[in-house]
């Protein structure tokens, strides 16, 4: 039950309640609130629609929010009230008022930022201009005006008119390779007459400075925020923007870039933030037009439409470049807030939306007092900071340490969130090489899937002499090209949760020679059999380390031990295909059987054949059973469970066909049990009397 306290929830609506009252409709009223659904309140057990109105709870009907997600910042229209904030809510209280319409809140650019803004671009040189001129930089100036207004949809401009290009300046003050940036300030404002606190509020000095000068270590700088900006022979549109977006006040976009260190059987994860690494305007140098904002930077300038749903509650996110749709799940946690946003592959031609290099769901972080986000790898991976693995496939989650939640990727753009995992991760089983064992010098390293649910892998960690590699889920062998000698194998599973497993490790030796083994022998069915096929049977090979088998395309690996198969196979026609694998990766030749399905089979219990039922027995009776017919193509018996009323089941072999029983006086009930290879059983009974 909601209370609905109409007293409490009126002073939070005064500041924005607006009256419109219109002559020829209800006196009608415009309310901020929040759309979310109260669950298990709707008909049938579903979910009601409402919105949260300062403190209270307004059931709304399911129209009203049809094209909004749960978690919303909304503008409600209240029909039937007038008045005060508090007669308003007394009004929906009561039913005297309704809820019409709902639409969500646009996000806005700050007025410190929104409208136009000018640019007073000054080349300044040492001594001879290079070949950048005024049109060059004019041209600049439009390109990043082009760039910053689809950003912000049109909020913050940068009109032709407003931008100004000084002729070239030579600073006679500045030495050669001198990289203080006032210096170069200052030989500006010199030839403009002006100081530097003379640009406020939107006008921006914008210093270019001639012949790159290497030295200096850096191609742009500016105030964040502020109103200066240097262009250290940087030409090119991503430069001049990202510089733009700190006057704004925007701080670096970067990522993380995970390596792994192995001491034993243990393995430590080493994490750093590469503080420009993201494919962000605000990330690393493209030497072109700048790729636009993510999410966590729009949130910055206010212009972000986002949601924080209920656990379970699934929210279909908008391209980053849609932005007037939902395009993040924002979610706040102890120390950082989290970003879920969608890039698809690739929006090209979009103003600031050129190809990804990982486009899908990926997931940001901006630490609580810092200005930088970082993009978190979905799959942590060892090597340089270009963001190759930070999209989150299909079907994975990733956990937001801090806020009690996972997220994960349902499909699509379609995501939500869920309790955070506490599924301990499990390690995987080593296949190949075996410890001891010799492979080729190319030579396939596989494993077993960990034992955890699908969304709990994130993917598996490889370790071949030093050298890391991290493969995805699915993804469970890789061939490595190896030097004759000994080698060290190790795997372990990697968590969503950024936890690491166990290792698994096998010493064996490559070898310029490889002896493959022998193909086995399929036993059962024979080529072209018609049947029920419900096993399929193969001897054993000697120095088999596993077996593979293939139904229909579909590939299984068993260990060397296994000689059958259960199969379960639809009627019609299906192919089988068998190889048997040694210590060092190399396969047999396949063995094949094509075999027809054209009935189903049950299992079928054997015959009583003594005592019979009903019959007087002596203290020590003989039960005796033959054997249930089995037609070609059926599994075989693999033995027989026999017991007296309800006693323990005592196991006998396929060939028994009799067993002495000792009766107490009274009546009995005798069962019978057969057991099947396939697992299936089929039973019979008699009852008796001594």
């Amino acid at each position: 039950m909601i209370a609905r306290t109409a007293v409490a929830g009126a002073a939070a609506l005064l500041a924005g309640l607006t009256a419109a009252v219109p002559a020829h409709a209800d006196p009608a009223v415009t309310v901020p609130a929040t759309y979310t659904l109260l669950a298990d309140a709707g008909a049938g057990g579903g979910s009601q629609p409402v919105l949260l109105m300062g403190d209270q709870t307004v059931e709304v009907d399911a129209s009203v929010t049809a094209d909004l997600t749960p978690g919303q910042k909304v503008t409600a229209t209240v029909r039937g009230a007038t008045g005060t904030a508090e007669q308003v809510v007394d009004a929906i209280d009561d039913g005297r008022a309704r809820v019409t319409a709902a639409r969500a809140t646009s996000a806005a650019l700050p007025t410190a930022l929104a409208g136009a803004h000018e640019l007073t671009i000054v080349p300044v040189t040492t001594g001879t201009a290079d070949s950048t001129t005024v049109g060059t930089l004019t041209q600049m100036g439009r390109q990043l005006g082009d760039f910053w207004s689809a950003q912000t949809s049109g909020a913050l401009t940068v009109p032709d008119a407003d931008i100004t290009v000084h002729d070239w300046v030579t600073g006679s003050a500045i030495s050669a390779n001198d990289c203080d940036p006032e210096q170069w300030q200052d030989a500006a404002l010199e030839a403009l007459g002006r100081t530097a606190d003379s640009f406020t509020g939107r006008e921006h000095l914008v210093i270019y400075m001639a012949a790159k000068n290497s030295t200096c270590g850096w191609a742009g700088l500016a105030y964040m925020p502020g109103n200066t900006i240097w262009l250290n022979g940087y030409g090119y549109a991503d430069g001049f923007e990202h510089e733009f977006g700190h006057n704004l006040g925007l701080g670096h976009a970067g990522d993380e870039t995970c390596g792994y260190v192995a001491a034993g059987s243990a393995i430590t994860q080493n994490c750093e933030v590469v503080e420009y690494g993201d494919y962000d305007v605000m990330g690393y140098a493209r030497y072109g037009d700048g790729n636009g904002l993510n999410t966590s930077k729009a949130d910055e300038l206010g212009l972000l439409k986002s949601v924080t749903p209920a656990a379970g509650t699934r929210v279909t996110l908008a391209p980053r470049s849609d932005r007037s749709g939902v395009r993040a799940v924002k979610v706040t946690g102890t120390d950082a807030t989290y970003y879920v946003e969608y890039r698809p592959d690739p929006a090209a031609g979009t103003a600031g939306e050129q190809d990804s290099p990982s486009p899908g769901v990926q997931v940001r972080k901006v630490a609580d007092g810092d200005n930088v986000s970082t993009l978190l790898p979905a799959l942590r991976y060892t090597g340089d900071s270009d963001p190759q693995n930070a999209s989150l496939p299909t079907g994975q989650a990733m956990a937001l340490p801090g806020t009690g939640f996972d997220v994960v990727h349902e499909s699509g753009s379609v995501v939500y969130l869920r309790a955070a995992s506490t599924e301990s991760i499990t390690a995987p089983t080593l296949q190949a090489p075996a410890d001891g064992g010799s492979t080729g010098l190319t030579s396939t390293i596989s494993w077993s899937a960990a034992a955890n649910s699908a969304t709990a892998i994130a993917g598996y960690l490889l370790i071949v002499d030093g050298t890391q590699y991290v493969q995805s889920p699915s993804q469970l062998s890789r061939q490595v090209t190896l030097t004759a000698g000994s080698h060290q194998v190790t795997v372990a599973t990697l968590s969503s949760q950024g936890d690491i497993s166990d290792t698994r490790t096998a010493t064996f030796t490559a070898t310029t020679t490889t002896t493959r083994p022998s193909a086995p022998k399929v036993t059962f069915p024979p080529q072209g059999a018609a049947a029920t096929t419900s096993v399929l049977r193969w001897q054993a090979v000697s120095g088999a380390a596993k077996y593979t088998v293939t139904v229909d395309g579909t590939t299984k690996t068993l260990s060397a031990g296994t000689t059958k198969l259960v199969l379960s196979l639809a009627r019609g026609t299906h192919t089988l295909a068998v190889r048997a694998y040694n210590s060092a990766g190399a396969a047999s030749d396949p063995v094949t059987a094509t075999i027809t399905v054209n009935r189903t089979w049950a299992a079928t219990a054997g015959k009583i054949t003594a005592p019979s039922n009903g019959a007087k027995v002596a203290a020590s009776a003989t039960l005796k059973w033959a054997a249930p017919s089995v037609r070609t193509g059926d599994p075989l018996v693999s033995g027989y469970d026999l017991r007296t009323d309800s006693g323990t089941w005592v196991s006998v072999s396929a060939a028994t066909r009799s067993r002495v029983v000792k009766l107490a006086a009274g009546k009995h009930t005798l069962t019978v049990r057969t057991r099947y290879e396939t697992g299936a059983t089929a039973q019979v009974t008699v009852k008796v009397t001594r």
